[in-house]
Protein backbone atom coordinates (compact mmCIF):
# COMPACT_ATOMS: atom_id res chain seq x y z
CA UNK A 1 0.00 0.00 0.00
CA UNK A 2 1.29 3.44 -0.89
CA UNK A 3 1.99 5.97 1.78
CA UNK A 4 -0.99 8.09 0.69
CA UNK A 5 -3.34 5.19 1.38
CA UNK A 6 -2.08 4.36 4.86
CA UNK A 7 -4.19 5.29 7.89
CA UNK A 8 -3.18 8.77 9.06
CA UNK A 9 -2.76 10.09 12.56
CA UNK A 10 -5.49 12.49 13.67
CA UNK A 11 -4.01 14.63 16.47
CA UNK A 12 -6.99 17.00 16.51
CA UNK A 13 -9.19 14.06 17.49
CA UNK A 14 -7.49 14.06 20.92
CA UNK A 15 -8.90 17.56 21.43
CA UNK A 16 -12.28 17.07 19.73
CA UNK A 17 -13.48 13.99 21.64
CA UNK A 18 -12.88 15.29 25.20
CA UNK A 19 -14.13 18.73 24.18
CA UNK A 20 -17.40 17.22 22.86
CA UNK A 21 -17.64 15.11 26.02
CA UNK A 22 -17.31 18.30 28.09
CA UNK A 23 -20.17 19.92 26.14
CA UNK A 24 -22.35 16.86 26.77
CA UNK A 25 -21.47 16.88 30.48
CA UNK A 26 -22.22 20.61 30.68
CA UNK A 27 -25.72 20.02 29.27
CA UNK A 28 -26.39 17.28 31.82
CA UNK A 29 -25.16 18.78 35.08
CA UNK A 30 -26.28 22.36 34.59
CA UNK A 31 -24.41 25.62 35.04
CA UNK A 32 -22.61 25.22 38.39
CA UNK A 33 -19.19 25.87 39.95
CA UNK A 34 -17.98 27.98 37.03
CA UNK A 35 -15.19 29.86 38.80
CA UNK A 36 -13.73 26.81 40.60
CA UNK A 37 -13.68 24.98 37.27
CA UNK A 38 -11.89 27.92 35.62
CA UNK A 39 -9.23 27.76 38.33
CA UNK A 40 -9.00 23.98 37.97
CA UNK A 41 -8.59 24.34 34.20
CA UNK A 42 -5.76 26.85 34.63
CA UNK A 43 -4.02 24.53 37.10
CA UNK A 44 -4.35 21.57 34.71
CA UNK A 45 -3.04 23.69 31.81
CA UNK A 46 0.01 24.65 33.84
CA UNK A 47 0.51 20.98 34.72
CA UNK A 48 0.35 20.10 31.03
CA UNK A 49 2.99 22.73 30.24
CA UNK A 50 5.22 21.46 33.04
CA UNK A 51 4.78 17.84 31.93
CA UNK A 52 5.56 18.67 28.30
CA UNK A 53 8.79 20.47 29.26
CA UNK A 54 9.81 17.52 31.43
CA UNK A 55 8.99 15.03 28.65
CA UNK A 56 6.62 13.03 30.84
CA UNK A 57 3.33 11.43 29.83
CA UNK A 58 1.46 13.52 32.39
CA UNK A 59 0.83 16.30 29.89
CA UNK A 60 -1.31 14.01 27.71
CA UNK A 61 -3.81 13.38 30.52
CA UNK A 62 -3.73 17.06 31.41
CA UNK A 63 -4.54 18.09 27.81
CA UNK A 64 -7.49 15.67 27.72
CA UNK A 65 -8.84 17.03 31.00
CA UNK A 66 -8.31 20.62 29.81
CA UNK A 67 -10.24 19.93 26.61
CA UNK A 68 -13.12 18.41 28.57
CA UNK A 69 -13.28 21.36 30.95
CA UNK A 70 -13.06 23.80 28.02
CA UNK A 71 -16.08 22.14 26.38
CA UNK A 72 -18.08 22.32 29.59
CA UNK A 73 -17.22 25.97 30.26
CA UNK A 74 -17.81 27.01 26.63
CA UNK A 75 -21.25 25.39 26.66
CA UNK A 76 -22.19 27.19 29.88
CA UNK A 77 -20.86 30.52 28.61
CA UNK A 78 -23.01 30.21 25.48
CA UNK A 79 -26.23 29.60 27.42
CA UNK A 80 -28.56 32.60 27.58
CA UNK A 81 -30.02 33.60 30.92
CA UNK A 82 -33.42 32.10 31.64
CA UNK A 83 -35.90 34.71 30.36
CA UNK A 84 -38.40 36.05 32.91
CA UNK A 85 -41.97 35.20 32.03
CA UNK A 86 -41.01 31.98 30.26
CA UNK A 87 -43.39 29.99 32.49
CA UNK A 88 -46.32 32.40 32.18
CA UNK A 89 -49.45 31.25 30.30
CA UNK A 90 -49.88 32.20 26.62
CA UNK A 91 -50.89 35.82 26.12
CA UNK A 92 -51.60 38.22 23.28
CA UNK A 93 -48.81 40.67 22.52
CA UNK A 94 -48.06 43.33 19.93
CA UNK A 95 -44.30 43.39 19.40
CA UNK A 96 -41.58 44.27 16.90
CA UNK A 97 -39.00 41.63 16.00
CA UNK A 98 -36.07 41.47 13.60
CA UNK A 99 -35.92 38.49 11.25
CA UNK A 100 -32.80 36.35 11.75
CA UNK A 101 -33.86 33.25 9.81
CA UNK A 102 -36.68 32.77 7.30
CA UNK A 103 -38.22 29.37 6.65
CA UNK A 104 -39.51 28.95 3.12
CA UNK A 105 -43.18 28.13 2.70
CA UNK A 106 -45.33 27.27 -0.31
CA UNK A 107 -48.15 29.37 1.17
CA UNK A 108 -47.52 33.05 0.27
CA UNK A 109 -49.98 34.13 2.99
CA UNK A 110 -47.81 32.66 5.77
CA UNK A 111 -44.36 33.54 7.07
CA UNK A 112 -42.29 31.70 9.65
CA UNK A 113 -38.77 31.81 10.99
CA UNK A 114 -36.64 32.86 13.94
CA UNK A 115 -36.30 36.44 15.09
CA UNK A 116 -35.08 38.63 17.92
CA UNK A 117 -37.58 40.80 19.78
CA UNK A 118 -36.55 44.48 19.64
CA UNK A 119 -39.60 46.39 20.95
CA UNK A 120 -42.55 45.55 23.19
CA UNK A 121 -45.21 47.28 25.31
CA UNK A 122 -43.85 48.47 28.64
CA UNK A 123 -45.48 45.62 30.61
CA UNK A 124 -43.68 43.07 28.39
CA UNK A 125 -40.26 44.72 28.29
CA UNK A 126 -38.67 41.53 29.70
CA UNK A 127 -39.22 40.01 26.24
CA UNK A 128 -36.76 42.39 24.57
CA UNK A 129 -33.64 40.76 23.05
CA UNK A 130 -35.19 37.30 23.43
CA UNK A 131 -35.17 34.91 20.48
CA UNK A 132 -38.58 33.88 19.22
CA UNK A 133 -39.95 31.44 16.65
CA UNK A 134 -42.73 33.17 14.68
CA UNK A 135 -45.44 31.75 12.43
CA UNK A 136 -47.77 34.49 11.24
CA UNK A 137 -50.20 35.48 8.50
CA UNK A 138 -49.13 38.17 6.02
CA UNK A 139 -52.65 39.09 4.84
CA UNK A 140 -52.51 42.47 6.59
CA UNK A 141 -49.14 43.41 5.13
CA UNK A 142 -49.01 45.67 2.09
CA UNK A 143 -45.93 43.74 0.93
CA UNK A 144 -46.17 40.02 1.72
CA UNK A 145 -42.64 39.22 0.60
CA UNK A 146 -40.24 39.60 3.53
CA UNK A 147 -36.45 39.56 3.71
CA UNK A 148 -33.99 38.48 6.36
CA UNK A 149 -32.89 41.48 8.46
CA UNK A 150 -36.21 43.39 8.31
CA UNK A 151 -38.00 44.54 11.45
CA UNK A 152 -41.64 43.47 11.54
CA UNK A 153 -44.45 44.80 13.70
CA UNK A 154 -46.93 42.06 14.53
CA UNK A 155 -49.72 40.97 16.85
CA UNK A 156 -50.20 37.40 18.00
CA UNK A 157 -50.12 34.88 20.83
CA UNK A 158 -46.77 34.46 22.59
CA UNK A 159 -45.91 31.54 24.87
CA UNK A 160 -42.76 30.07 26.39
CA UNK A 161 -41.10 27.05 24.78
CA UNK A 162 -42.05 24.14 27.05
CA UNK A 163 -38.76 22.42 27.95
CA UNK A 164 -40.60 19.40 29.35
CA UNK A 165 -41.80 18.47 25.85
CA UNK A 166 -38.39 18.60 24.16
CA UNK A 167 -37.64 15.47 22.17
CA UNK A 168 -35.77 14.77 18.95
CA UNK A 169 -37.88 17.12 16.87
CA UNK A 170 -38.53 20.71 15.84
CA UNK A 171 -38.89 22.01 19.40
CA UNK A 172 -35.54 20.48 20.27
CA UNK A 173 -34.05 22.29 17.25
CA UNK A 174 -35.52 25.57 18.50
CA UNK A 175 -34.19 25.00 22.01
CA UNK A 176 -30.69 24.37 20.65
CA UNK A 177 -30.99 27.68 18.78
CA UNK A 178 -31.70 29.29 22.19
CA UNK A 179 -35.26 30.18 21.17
CA UNK A 180 -37.24 30.91 24.33
CA UNK A 181 -40.68 31.86 22.96
CA UNK A 182 -43.14 30.85 20.25
CA UNK A 183 -45.18 33.61 18.55
CA UNK A 184 -48.12 32.37 16.47
CA UNK A 185 -51.83 32.65 15.69
CA UNK A 186 -51.49 36.25 14.63
CA UNK A 187 -50.64 38.67 11.84
CA UNK A 188 -47.63 40.59 10.62
CA UNK A 189 -48.82 44.20 10.54
CA UNK A 190 -46.08 46.35 9.01
CA UNK A 191 -42.42 46.49 8.05
CA UNK A 192 -41.00 48.83 10.69
CA UNK A 193 -37.47 48.90 9.25
CA UNK A 194 -36.08 47.69 5.95
CA UNK A 195 -33.21 45.24 5.71
CA UNK A 196 -29.71 46.29 4.69
CA UNK A 197 -28.66 46.53 1.05
CA UNK A 198 -26.58 43.39 1.53
CA UNK A 199 -29.61 41.33 2.55
CA UNK A 200 -31.58 42.67 -0.40
CA UNK A 201 -28.71 41.81 -2.72
CA UNK A 202 -28.68 38.23 -1.43
CA UNK A 203 -32.43 37.95 -1.86
CA UNK A 204 -32.24 39.38 -5.40
CA UNK A 205 -29.36 37.03 -6.29
CA UNK A 206 -31.32 34.03 -5.02
CA UNK A 207 -34.33 35.01 -7.15
CA UNK A 208 -32.08 35.60 -10.16
CA UNK A 209 -30.50 32.17 -9.82
CA UNK A 210 -33.95 30.62 -9.48
CA UNK A 211 -35.01 32.32 -12.73
CA UNK A 212 -31.89 31.01 -14.50
CA UNK A 213 -32.59 27.46 -13.31
CA UNK A 214 -36.22 27.73 -14.45
CA UNK A 215 -35.07 28.43 -18.00
CA UNK A 216 -35.87 24.93 -19.28
CA UNK A 217 -38.53 23.05 -21.19
CA UNK A 218 -40.72 22.59 -18.07
CA UNK A 219 -40.39 25.87 -16.14
CA UNK A 220 -43.56 25.44 -14.05
CA UNK A 221 -43.31 21.73 -13.33
CA UNK A 222 -42.52 20.01 -10.03
CA UNK A 223 -39.25 18.87 -11.60
CA UNK A 224 -38.12 22.49 -11.87
CA UNK A 225 -39.19 22.98 -8.26
CA UNK A 226 -37.06 20.01 -7.23
CA UNK A 227 -34.17 21.41 -9.30
CA UNK A 228 -34.37 24.75 -7.45
CA UNK A 229 -34.57 22.90 -4.14
CA UNK A 230 -31.50 20.85 -5.06
CA UNK A 231 -29.39 23.82 -6.19
CA UNK A 232 -30.54 26.51 -3.75
CA UNK A 233 -31.82 24.54 -0.77
CA UNK A 234 -35.36 25.89 -1.25
CA UNK A 235 -37.33 22.94 0.12
CA UNK A 236 -40.54 24.96 -0.14
CA UNK A 237 -40.35 24.41 -3.92
CA UNK A 238 -41.05 20.70 -3.41
CA UNK A 239 -44.63 19.51 -3.70
CA UNK A 240 -46.15 17.58 -0.80
CA UNK A 241 -45.94 14.36 -2.86
CA UNK A 242 -42.28 14.96 -3.57
CA UNK A 243 -41.49 15.68 0.09
CA UNK A 244 -43.15 12.45 1.15
CA UNK A 245 -41.39 10.48 -1.58
CA UNK A 246 -37.92 11.75 -0.72
CA UNK A 247 -38.51 11.51 3.03
CA UNK A 248 -39.74 7.93 2.92
CA UNK A 249 -36.70 6.88 0.88
CA UNK A 250 -34.13 8.66 3.04
CA UNK A 251 -33.04 11.11 0.32
CA UNK A 252 -34.38 14.37 1.74
CA UNK A 253 -30.77 15.26 2.54
CA UNK A 254 -30.27 16.00 -1.17
CA UNK A 255 -32.15 19.28 -0.69
CA UNK A 256 -30.11 20.61 2.23
CA UNK A 257 -27.10 22.64 1.10
CA UNK A 258 -24.48 20.40 2.69
CA UNK A 259 -21.31 18.47 1.97
CA UNK A 260 -22.57 17.08 -1.35
CA UNK A 261 -23.38 20.52 -2.76
CA UNK A 262 -20.40 22.37 -1.32
CA UNK A 263 -18.03 19.58 -2.37
CA UNK A 264 -19.32 19.55 -5.95
CA UNK A 265 -19.40 23.36 -6.22
CA UNK A 266 -15.92 23.71 -4.68
CA UNK A 267 -14.55 21.10 -7.09
CA UNK A 268 -16.13 22.85 -10.08
CA UNK A 269 -14.74 26.24 -9.06
CA UNK A 270 -11.31 24.78 -8.31
CA UNK A 271 -11.21 23.13 -11.74
CA UNK A 272 -12.38 26.37 -13.35
CA UNK A 273 -9.62 28.49 -11.77
CA UNK A 274 -7.12 25.78 -12.69
CA UNK A 275 -8.41 25.86 -16.29
CA UNK A 276 -7.78 29.61 -16.57
CA UNK A 277 -4.27 28.96 -15.23
CA UNK A 278 -4.39 31.08 -12.11
CA UNK A 279 -1.33 30.55 -9.87
CA UNK A 280 -1.69 27.45 -7.72
CA UNK A 281 -1.17 29.30 -4.44
CA UNK A 282 -4.21 31.54 -5.11
CA UNK A 283 -6.63 28.75 -6.05
CA UNK A 284 -7.78 27.76 -2.54
CA UNK A 285 -8.53 31.38 -1.57
CA UNK A 286 -10.45 32.08 -4.80
CA UNK A 287 -12.39 28.82 -4.44
CA UNK A 288 -13.33 29.61 -0.84
CA UNK A 289 -14.47 33.14 -1.72
CA UNK A 290 -16.85 31.90 -4.42
CA UNK A 291 -18.12 29.05 -2.24
CA UNK A 292 -18.73 31.59 0.54
CA UNK A 293 -20.82 33.69 -1.86
CA UNK A 294 -22.79 30.57 -2.80
CA UNK A 295 -23.44 29.82 0.89
CA UNK A 296 -24.62 33.38 1.54
CA UNK A 297 -26.87 33.53 -1.51
CA UNK A 298 -28.51 30.19 -0.67
CA UNK A 299 -29.45 31.43 2.78
CA UNK A 300 -26.49 30.42 4.94
CA UNK A 301 -27.99 27.25 6.43
CA UNK A 302 -26.03 25.60 9.23
CA UNK A 303 -25.25 22.58 7.05
CA UNK A 304 -23.71 24.81 4.36
CA UNK A 305 -21.50 26.62 6.90
CA UNK A 306 -20.32 23.24 8.25
CA UNK A 307 -19.44 22.06 4.76
CA UNK A 308 -17.65 25.33 3.95
CA UNK A 309 -15.64 25.01 7.16
CA UNK A 310 -14.69 21.44 6.22
CA UNK A 311 -13.40 22.61 2.82
CA UNK A 312 -11.47 25.50 4.41
CA UNK A 313 -9.85 23.20 6.99
CA UNK A 314 -8.96 20.70 4.25
CA UNK A 315 -7.11 23.43 2.36
CA UNK A 316 -5.46 24.55 5.61
CA UNK A 317 -4.26 21.03 6.46
CA UNK A 318 -2.83 20.67 2.96
CA UNK A 319 -0.22 23.27 3.88
CA UNK A 320 1.42 20.60 6.03
CA UNK A 321 2.43 18.23 3.26
CA UNK A 322 3.63 15.55 5.69
CA UNK A 323 0.21 15.18 7.30
CA UNK A 324 -2.39 16.34 4.78
CA UNK A 325 -5.09 14.13 6.29
CA UNK A 326 -8.75 14.76 5.42
CA UNK A 327 -9.66 13.24 8.81
CA UNK A 328 -7.47 15.78 10.56
CA UNK A 329 -9.19 18.56 8.60
CA UNK A 330 -12.59 17.12 9.54
CA UNK A 331 -11.69 17.06 13.24
CA UNK A 332 -10.32 20.61 13.08
CA UNK A 333 -13.50 21.91 11.42
CA UNK A 334 -15.63 20.21 14.10
CA UNK A 335 -13.54 21.83 16.88
CA UNK A 336 -13.87 25.30 15.34
CA UNK A 337 -17.61 24.86 14.77
CA UNK A 338 -18.24 23.68 18.34
CA UNK A 339 -16.17 26.51 19.79
CA UNK A 340 -18.40 28.99 17.93
CA UNK A 341 -21.70 27.13 18.46
CA UNK A 342 -21.32 24.45 21.17
CA UNK A 343 -25.04 23.62 21.30
CA UNK A 344 -24.83 22.40 17.69
CA UNK A 345 -23.42 19.15 19.08
CA UNK A 346 -27.01 18.13 19.86
CA UNK A 347 -28.36 18.95 16.39
CA UNK A 348 -29.27 16.11 14.04
CA UNK A 349 -27.61 17.91 11.12
CA UNK A 350 -24.27 18.28 12.90
CA UNK A 351 -24.22 14.67 14.05
CA UNK A 352 -25.22 13.24 10.68
CA UNK A 353 -22.82 15.49 8.74
CA UNK A 354 -19.70 14.70 10.72
CA UNK A 355 -20.45 11.06 11.47
CA UNK A 356 -21.27 10.39 7.83
CA UNK A 357 -18.19 12.16 6.42
CA UNK A 358 -15.97 10.43 8.98
CA UNK A 359 -17.49 7.08 8.04
CA UNK A 360 -16.87 7.72 4.34
CA UNK A 361 -13.22 8.65 4.97
CA UNK A 362 -12.49 5.84 7.44
CA UNK A 363 -14.71 3.10 6.05
CA UNK A 364 -16.17 3.89 2.62
CA UNK A 365 -12.99 4.82 0.75
CA UNK A 366 -10.87 1.99 2.26
CA UNK A 367 -13.70 -0.45 1.48
CA UNK A 368 -13.85 0.73 -2.13
CA UNK A 369 -10.06 0.42 -2.43
CA UNK A 370 -10.14 -3.14 -1.04
CA UNK A 371 -12.96 -4.14 -3.40
CA UNK A 372 -11.13 -2.67 -6.39
CA UNK A 373 -7.98 -4.58 -5.46
CA UNK A 374 -9.98 -7.80 -5.00
CA UNK A 375 -11.71 -7.51 -8.40
CA UNK A 376 -9.07 -6.48 -10.96
CA UNK A 377 -9.99 -6.35 -14.65
CA UNK A 378 -7.45 -7.40 -17.29
CA UNK A 379 -4.73 -7.60 -14.63
CA UNK A 380 -2.54 -9.83 -16.79
CA UNK A 381 -2.67 -7.38 -19.67
CA UNK A 382 -0.16 -4.47 -19.65
CA UNK A 383 -1.72 -1.02 -19.63
CA UNK A 384 -0.25 -0.11 -23.01
CA UNK A 385 -1.93 -3.14 -24.64
CA UNK A 386 -5.42 -2.50 -23.30
CA UNK A 387 -8.00 -1.28 -25.78
CA UNK A 388 -10.12 1.83 -25.21
CA UNK A 389 -13.09 -0.41 -24.47
CA UNK A 390 -11.12 -2.31 -21.83
CA UNK A 391 -9.89 0.90 -20.24
CA UNK A 392 -13.45 2.19 -20.21
CA UNK A 393 -14.59 -0.97 -18.42
CA UNK A 394 -11.87 -0.53 -15.80
CA UNK A 395 -12.83 3.10 -15.15
CA UNK A 396 -16.54 2.21 -15.03
CA UNK A 397 -15.92 -0.63 -12.61
CA UNK A 398 -13.82 1.59 -10.37
CA UNK A 399 -16.50 4.30 -10.44
CA UNK A 400 -19.27 1.83 -9.50
CA UNK A 401 -17.20 0.24 -6.72
CA UNK A 402 -16.22 3.64 -5.31
CA UNK A 403 -19.87 4.68 -5.32
CA UNK A 404 -20.83 1.44 -3.59
CA UNK A 405 -18.24 1.95 -0.87
CA UNK A 406 -19.34 5.53 -0.23
CA UNK A 407 -23.03 4.53 -0.24
CA UNK A 408 -22.44 1.69 2.23
CA UNK A 409 -20.47 3.96 4.55
CA UNK A 410 -23.05 6.76 4.38
CA UNK A 411 -25.91 4.36 5.11
CA UNK A 412 -23.98 2.69 7.93
CA UNK A 413 -23.38 6.04 9.61
CA UNK A 414 -26.70 7.79 8.98
CA UNK A 415 -29.28 5.02 9.28
CA UNK A 416 -29.22 4.86 13.09
CA UNK A 417 -29.40 8.64 13.45
CA UNK A 418 -32.15 8.78 10.83
CA UNK A 419 -34.16 6.16 12.72
CA UNK A 420 -33.84 8.18 15.93
CA UNK A 421 -34.57 11.66 14.57
CA UNK A 422 -36.98 10.93 11.71
CA UNK A 423 -38.49 7.58 12.80
CA UNK A 424 -38.01 6.13 9.32
CA UNK A 425 -35.67 3.40 8.12
CA UNK A 426 -35.31 3.18 4.30
CA UNK A 427 -34.63 -0.53 3.78
CA UNK A 428 -33.03 -0.05 0.37
CA UNK A 429 -31.02 3.00 1.35
CA UNK A 430 -27.71 1.63 0.05
CA UNK A 431 -29.19 0.85 -3.38
CA UNK A 432 -30.97 4.21 -3.56
CA UNK A 433 -27.96 6.31 -2.62
CA UNK A 434 -25.69 4.29 -4.91
CA UNK A 435 -27.71 5.63 -7.85
CA UNK A 436 -29.26 8.85 -6.51
CA UNK A 437 -26.06 10.49 -5.22
CA UNK A 438 -24.15 10.34 -8.55
CA UNK A 439 -27.25 11.53 -10.43
CA UNK A 440 -27.75 14.41 -8.00
CA UNK A 441 -24.06 15.33 -8.31
CA UNK A 442 -24.36 15.43 -12.09
CA UNK A 443 -27.51 17.58 -11.78
CA UNK A 444 -25.63 20.04 -9.53
CA UNK A 445 -22.77 20.20 -12.03
CA UNK A 446 -25.27 20.84 -14.85
CA UNK A 447 -26.91 23.61 -12.83
CA UNK A 448 -23.53 25.16 -12.07
CA UNK A 449 -22.61 25.19 -15.77
CA UNK A 450 -26.02 26.65 -16.65
CA UNK A 451 -25.48 29.51 -14.20
CA UNK A 452 -22.03 30.16 -15.69
CA UNK A 453 -23.43 30.23 -19.22
CA UNK A 454 -26.55 32.29 -18.43
CA UNK A 455 -24.98 35.69 -19.36
CA UNK A 456 -24.22 34.40 -22.87
CA UNK A 457 -26.97 35.44 -25.33
CA UNK A 458 -27.16 31.95 -26.83
CA UNK A 459 -29.51 29.54 -24.97
CA UNK A 460 -26.74 27.19 -23.88
CA UNK A 461 -27.90 27.28 -20.26
CA UNK A 462 -31.22 25.73 -21.36
CA UNK A 463 -29.41 22.59 -22.54
CA UNK A 464 -27.80 22.00 -19.15
CA UNK A 465 -30.99 22.86 -17.27
CA UNK A 466 -32.90 20.31 -19.35
CA UNK A 467 -30.18 17.74 -18.61
CA UNK A 468 -30.51 18.46 -14.88
CA UNK A 469 -34.29 18.07 -14.72
CA UNK A 470 -33.95 14.84 -16.73
CA UNK A 471 -31.58 13.54 -14.04
CA UNK A 472 -34.00 14.61 -11.30
CA UNK A 473 -36.80 12.83 -13.17
CA UNK A 474 -34.68 9.65 -13.15
CA UNK A 475 -34.16 9.99 -9.39
CA UNK A 476 -37.89 10.38 -8.80
CA UNK A 477 -38.74 7.38 -10.96
CA UNK A 478 -36.15 5.32 -9.09
CA UNK A 479 -37.73 6.28 -5.76
CA UNK A 480 -41.23 5.51 -7.01
CA UNK A 481 -40.05 2.09 -8.21
CA UNK A 482 -38.37 1.34 -4.88
CA UNK A 483 -41.55 2.37 -3.03
CA UNK A 484 -43.35 -0.52 -4.70
CA UNK A 485 -40.96 -3.06 -3.16
CA UNK A 486 -41.92 -4.85 0.08
CA UNK A 487 -40.84 -3.07 3.27
CA UNK A 488 -39.44 -0.15 1.25
CA UNK A 489 -39.50 2.04 4.36
CA UNK A 490 -40.11 1.00 7.96
CA UNK A 491 -41.78 3.50 10.26
CA UNK A 492 -40.45 3.37 13.82
CA UNK A 493 -41.78 4.55 17.14
CA UNK A 494 -39.62 6.60 19.47
CA UNK A 495 -36.11 5.13 19.60
CA UNK A 496 -34.37 5.14 22.97
CA UNK A 497 -31.58 7.73 23.20
CA UNK A 498 -29.56 5.36 25.41
CA UNK A 499 -29.82 2.61 22.80
CA UNK A 500 -28.79 5.06 20.08
CA UNK A 501 -25.67 6.09 22.02
CA UNK A 502 -24.65 2.48 22.64
CA UNK A 503 -25.21 1.47 19.00
CA UNK A 504 -23.34 4.51 17.68
CA UNK A 505 -20.43 3.83 20.04
CA UNK A 506 -20.23 0.19 18.90
CA UNK A 507 -20.50 1.00 15.18
CA UNK A 508 -18.02 3.88 15.50
CA UNK A 509 -15.53 1.64 17.31
CA UNK A 510 -15.86 -1.05 14.63
CA UNK A 511 -15.30 1.53 11.87
CA UNK A 512 -12.20 2.84 13.66
CA UNK A 513 -10.88 -0.70 14.14
CA UNK A 514 -11.42 -1.57 10.47
CA UNK A 515 -9.68 1.67 9.47
CA UNK A 516 -6.65 0.70 11.55
CA UNK A 517 -6.60 -2.65 9.71
CA UNK A 518 -7.11 -1.17 6.23
CA UNK A 519 -3.57 -1.98 5.08
CA UNK A 520 -3.80 -5.60 6.22
CA UNK A 521 -3.98 -8.38 3.57
CA UNK A 522 -7.30 -9.35 5.18
CA UNK A 523 -8.65 -5.78 5.08
CA UNK A 524 -11.84 -6.81 3.29
CA UNK A 525 -12.65 -9.29 6.04
CA UNK A 526 -12.13 -6.65 8.72
CA UNK A 527 -14.23 -4.15 6.75
CA UNK A 528 -17.19 -6.52 6.73
CA UNK A 529 -17.41 -6.32 10.53
CA UNK A 530 -18.80 -2.72 10.68
CA UNK A 531 -21.47 -3.68 8.14
CA UNK A 532 -22.51 -6.65 10.27
CA UNK A 533 -22.43 -4.53 13.42
CA UNK A 534 -24.56 -1.81 11.83
CA UNK A 535 -27.06 -4.38 10.55
CA UNK A 536 -27.34 -5.92 14.02
CA UNK A 537 -27.82 -2.47 15.58
CA UNK A 538 -30.59 -1.64 13.08
CA UNK A 539 -32.36 -4.94 13.72
CA UNK A 540 -32.16 -4.30 17.46
CA UNK A 541 -33.55 -0.78 16.95
CA UNK A 542 -36.46 -2.04 14.85
CA UNK A 543 -37.22 -4.82 17.34
CA UNK A 544 -37.32 -2.40 20.28
CA UNK A 545 -39.20 0.45 18.60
Amino acid sequence: MSLSNKPRRVPFLWILLPYALGIAMGSLIGRTLIWPLWLLGIAIALSALWGARRSTKLWICAILMCSCLAGMLRYWSNLPDAPPGEDLPPREAEIVFQIKTLFQSRDPAKVSGIGSIVDTPIHLNYLEKQKVYFSLSTNRLEESKLTKGERIGAIGLIEGLDASQLQAGFKSYLANQHVAFIYSRGDALAIEKRASSFHYWMSWSRERLGAVLANNKLPDSELTGAFKALMLGQKGELSSEQRELFLQNGTMHLFAISGLHIGVIATCIHQLVAFVRLPRRYRPAITLVFVLLFVLVTGGAASSWRALLMVACFYLCQINRRQASPLNALALSAIIYLVILPSQLFQAGFQMSYFTVASILMFGLPLARSLNQATPLFAALPHSLRSKFQRGLIVSKRWIVDGFGISVAAFTASSLLGAYYFHILPSYGILINLIALPLASLAIISGFIAILLSPIPFPLDTIFNNAAITLIHLIQELLRAVQQLPLASIELENVSAAMLLVCLAVVGSLITWSYAKSESPKALVYQSIPMLGSSAALLLTVANS
